[in-house]
C-alpha cells in the first residue's frame, strides 16, 4: 500500500460505488481500507458485500475477526451476532456453533448454551467423533452437575478411549452422590465400573462395601475387599478396611484374625487391636483382651501408650478383682517401665489371685520377684516356704513323668512305631497314657508338654505325640512352637507318602506363625524335584551381536531347540502376589488364535535382556517417580516377534530389518500420546513399550490397537500375515519400590507365553 494512502478519499470512491452498484469496485475500495485500519466495522460490511457477490467463504474469513475482537473485548451478544452470521454461511461447521454456546455461558444464559451444546453433541454422535463428545460433554456437566446420565455418558466415553483415570473420578462422584441419595443398587453399579477396572480403588472399594452393607449384602462386601487383598497384600489399608467390616457385622473372631494380621504386619497401627479389646471388654471376654494387648505390648509400650492398656486393664479387675492373666499383665508393664511402687503392689496381688488359682508356680515367682525388691521382707520367705511344703512344684512333676517315660520305655516304643491308620483307629491312646501317669493331679499343662517334649526327642518320628504337642502350643497360645511342630508333622506325613495331609499341615504352619518364609514352605508343599531344564541355544543366536552375518543359505534351525528357564526366577507377578496358585492367561481377545506352532520354540526373556531400561532410558525413572506422586498406573508392554527365528534362518537378516522397521512404524502410528514411548531391546526379537499413565485394561486396548495395525502390513516374503504376542506388566507404583520389579513382572508373565499370536 502506498505512503500516499487516502482513507477518506477511498472510503467516498468505495460509497460511490456503492450507489451505482458497482460492487466489485466498492470491494476493492474498501479492502484498501480494510488492510491498512483493521476497522472491524468495515470489515463487516466487506463480508455483507461478499455475500451479495454468492463468495461466503470471503464473507466467513471477514466476519470470524470482528467476532473475535467483540468476544475479546466481551461485547457478547455483538460476538453471538457475528457467529450467527458465520454459521447461517456454514451450518456444518459445529466449531461455530460451540462458540456461541460458549458466549452464552459467559452472558449467564445457560439454558440457550445447553441447547446449542446438545446440538453439537448429536452432531459429533452421528459421525462417532468421541474427543468431540467428550469435549461437549464436559461443558454440559460443567453447567448441569446434578445431571447424573450425562455424567455417565461423559465417563463412558473416558473409558472407550482408554482413559480410565479421567473415567473413574466421574464415576466416584456419581457413586458418592447416589451412596447419599440413599440409592444403594444405582450406587453399587457404580462403584462396580471402578472396581471392574481397578480392583484396589480404596476410596471406590470402601464406599462400595458401605453400599452393600445398607444393602444387606454382606457376603458380596466382604468378598470384594478379600480380592482387593490377594492383588495386593502389601497395602494395610485394605486389612483395616476388612477389620472394620467384620467388626460392623460383630464377627470377632474375624476381626481379631485380620488386625492381627494387620499389627504383624505393621506394628504401627496397633490402635487398630486396643478397638477390638475394648469390644472384647464389653463382651466381658477378658481373657482375649489381655491376650490381644500381650501380643504386642512391648510396641505399645515404646510408643509411650502405657495409659491405653492399663485404663483396659483396671476397667478389667474393676469387674473381675481376681483375674490372673490381667494382674500378670500388669506386672509384667511396671516390670518394663521400672515403676518398683506399682510392681510391688502388683506382685502381691498376683501371689493371692495366684494362690487362690491353684497356680502355685504362678505365686512361687511373683514370691522370687518381691523378694528381689524387698530383700529384707521376711514375710515373703516365710510364704514362700510354706507353699514350697504344701505342694510338688511343677519341676519336681516333670521330672517324676520324665522318669516314666524313661522307665517305660520298651512298652512306650510299640506306641511310637505305630501306623497312620492305626493312629485313627485309635485317637485316644496318648490321652489314656497321660491322663493315667497324671491322675490325682490337677490339669498340669506345663508337665504334659515337658512330657510329650521328651517323647519326641527320643522318639523324631512318634506322629501321635506330635500332633498332641502341637494341639498343647496352640492352647498355651505358644503360635510359633505349633508352627515349628507344624514342619516336623508334615516331614512325617510326606515320608508316609500323605502328601495332602502334608501340605495342609504346612498350611496351619504359616497360619501361626507368618512370619516363616512363605516362599520356603511353598517350596517344600509341592514334594517333589522339578526337572532342570538347559539354556537354549536359541536364546545365544537372538542377542549375539554376530547376527548380521547369518544368512538365507545358512543352515537351518536344528530340530529340537531345549527351551530355558531359570529355576532360581521367582514370581512376582503383582496382581497374585497373595495367592500360591498358578496364574493362568487365557487369550484376552477373541479375534485372537491359539494354535501351537510345533517348528517355534518360545526363548525365555532374560532380565537382562531388558535390565537397561531401568539403567539407562531416564524416561522410565522419570515416569516411574511421577506414577508415584500421581498415584497413577504404568505399564510395560514386551512386543514379540512371532516366528523370529524361522525367518532369520529361512529370510535372512535383510527381511527381519525390513520387518522390524515396518512394526515399529504401526507401533508408533497407534501411540498418541506423548509419554508414550517404543524402546529398543537387546534381543532383537523384542521390542518394550513404556506407556504411562496406563492401566491393564488400558494397555490391553492399545495392544489390539497395535494388532489390528500389524495386520494390515504386507511382505512380499510372506505367503501369511505377520503376528505379534504382547506380554503386559502393569503396577501402580510407590515410592519404597523401583521399576526393576515391575520388569521382572514383565519377564515372568513372558515365561506364560504358549503359542503365537497372544496377550498375556
Amino acid at each position: 500500500m502506498s505512503v500516499n494512502f487516502n482513507k477518506e478519499l477511498t472510503l467516498k470512491r468505495a460509497e460511490l460505488y456503492l450507489q451505482q452498484n458497482q460492487i466489485n469496485s466498492a470491494i476493492d475500495e474498501y479492502k484498501k481500507i480494510v488492510e491498512t485500519t483493521k476497522d472491524i466495522n468495515l470489515m463487516n460490511l466487506l463480508g455483507d458485500l461478499y455475500i451479495r457477490i454468492g463468495d461466503n467463504e470471503k464473507a466467513i474469513n471477514c466476519f470470524i475477526p470482528v467476532a473475535e475482537e467483540y468476544s475479546a473485548m466481551d461485547f457478547n451478544l455483538k460476538a453471538i451476532a457475528m457467529y450467527k452470521k458465520i454459521y447461517k454461511l456454514d451450518t456444518n461447521n459445529k466449531v461455530i456453533l460451540l462458540k456461541i454456546a460458549d458466549l452464552h455461558v459467559k452472558n449467564k444464559h445457560p439454558m440457550e448454551a445447553i441447547n446449542l451444546y446438545n446440538q453439537v453433541l448429536e452432531s459429533y454422535k452421528s459421525i462417532e467423533n468421541r474427543q468431540g463428545i467428550i469435549k461437549v460433554l464436559k461443558r454440559i456437566v460443567k453447567l448441569e452437575p446434578e445431571n447424573i446420565s450425562k455424567k455417565q455418558e461423559l465417563a463412558s466415553n473416558y473409558q472407550l478411549e482408554g482413559l480410565f483415570s479421567e473415567a473413574e473420578n466421574i464415576y466416584l462422584e456419581i457413586g458418592e452422590k447416589l451412596l447419599g441419595q440413599q440409592k444403594l443398587e444405582e450406587a453399587i453399579k457404580i462403584f462396580d465400573k471402578i472396581l471392574f477396572h481397578n480392583p484396589i480403588h480404596k476410596t471406590a472399594l470402601k464406599n462400595q462395601v458401605n453400599a452393600l452393607l445398607q444393602a444387606k449384602q454382606v457376603e458380596r462386601s466382604l468378598e470384594i475387599i478379600k480380592k482387593a487383598i490377594e492383588k495386593n497384600f502389601e497395602d494395610m489399608d485394605f486389612f483395616v478396611l476388612l477389620g472394620k467390616t467384620y467388626l460392623s457385622l460383630n464377627k470377632l473372631d474375624e476381626a481379631e484374625k485380620t488386625f492381627i494380621d494387620l499389627v504383624t504386619k505393621d506394628s504401627s497401627r496397633y490402635a487398630y487391636l486396643l478397638e477390638i479389646a475394648k469390644v472384647f471388654l464389653v463382651e466381658k471376654e477378658f481373657d482375649r483382651t489381655v491376650g490381644l494387648i500381650e501380643l504386642f505390648i512391648d510396641v505399645i509400650l515404646e510408643k509411650k501408650q502405657k495409659r491405653k492398656i492399663t485404663n483396659l486393664l483396671t476397667e478389667i479387675l474393676k469387674q473381675d478383682p481376681n483375674h490372673l492373666k490381667t494382674i500378670k499383665c500388669l506386672a509384667y508393664i511396671y516390670r518394663k517401665l521400672q515403676e518398683k511402687g506399682s510392681l510391688i503392689s502388683t506382685l502381691k496381688m498376683l501371689v493371692k489371685t495366684a494362690l487362690s488359682h491353684g497356680e502355685e508356680k504362678e505365686a512361687i515367682e511373683a514370691l522370687n520377684s518381691l523378694i528381689e525388691l524387698e530383700s529384707d521382707n521376711e514375710s515373703y520367705k516365710k510364704e514362700l516356704e510354706n507353699i514350697k511344703n504344701s505342694s510338688i512344684s511343677s519341676k519336681n512333676f516333670t521330672n517324676l513323668l520324665q522318669s516314666t517315660v524313661k522307665d517305660s520305655k520298651s512298652q512306650l516304643t510299640n506306641k511310637f512305631l505305630k501306623t497312620e491308620s492305626e493312629i485313627n483307629a485309635d485317637p485316644t491312646s496318648t490321652q489314656e497314657l497321660l491322663e493315667g501317669m497324671m491322675a490325682g493331679n490337677i490339669s498340669y499343662l506345663d508337665a504334659q508338654q515337658n512330657l510329650l517334649e521328651a517323647m519326641v526327642a527320643a522318639y523324631p518320628d512318634y506322629l501321635e505325640a506330635r500332633i498332641k504337642l502341637k494341639n498343647i502350643y496352640l492352647q498355651k497360645d505358644l503360635k510359633q512352637k505349633a508352627a515349628q511342630e507344624c514342619l516336623e508333622i508334615a516331614k512325617i506325613y510326606k515320608e508316609l507318602n500323605q502328601k495332602e495331609k502334608a501340605k495342609k499341615t504346612l498350611k496351619e504352619a504359616y497360619e501361626n506363625d507368618p512370619t516363616l518364609r512363605k516362599d520356603a514352605i511353598d517350596s517344600q508343599e509341592t514334594f517333589g524335584d522339578s526337572d532342570e531344564k538347559i539354556v537354549s541355544k536359541e536364546t545365544e543366536l537372538l542377542t549375539d551381536p554376530k547376527i548380521s552375518n547369518i544368512t538365507a543359505q545358512q543352515s537351518k534351525l536344528p530340530s529340537e531347540v531345549i527351551s530355558c528357564h531359570n529355576k532360581n526366577n521367582t514370581e512376582v507377578d503383582l496382581t497374585s502376589i497373595f495367592s500360591n496358585q498358578v496364574v493362568t492367561n487365557p487369550p484376552i481377545s477373541n479375534k485372537i488364535a491359539a494354535q501351537k506352532l510345533p517348528n517355534e520354540s518360545l526363548s525365555p526373556l532374560s532380565f537382562v535382556d531388558i535390565t537397561f531400561l531401568q539403567e539407562k532410558n531416564a524416561l522410565l525413572d522419570r515416569e516411574w517417580r511421577r506414577a508415584v506422586r500421581s498415584n497413577e498406573e504404568i505399564s510395560l508392554v514386551a512386543v514379540k516377534i512371532d516366528g523370529f527365528m524361522d525367518y532369520l534362518w529361512n529370510l535372512g537378516e535383510a527381511f527381519i530389518e525390513e520387518c522390524r522397521t515396518k512394526i515399529l512404524k504401526a507401533i508408533q502410528d497407534t501411540l498418541f500420546r506423548g509419554g508414550d514411548q517404543v524402546v529398543n531391546c537387546i534381543r532383537k526379537d523384542i521390542l518394550i513399550l513404556i506407556l504411562p499413565d496406563t492401566s491393564r485394561e488400558g494397555a490391553i486396548l492399545i495392544v489390539e490397537r497395535i494388532n489390528s495395525s500389524i495386520a494390515k502390513i504386507k511382505l512380499d516374503q510372506l505367503n501369511s500375515s505377520l503376528t505379534l504376542s504382547q506380554v503386559i506388566a502393569s503396577a501402580k507404583p510407590k515410592r519404597n519400590n523401583n521399576p526393576s520389579i515391575l520388569l521382572e513382572q514383565l519377564v515372568n508373565n513372558y515365561s506364560k507365553l504358549t503359542t503365537n499370536n497372544q496377550i498375556i
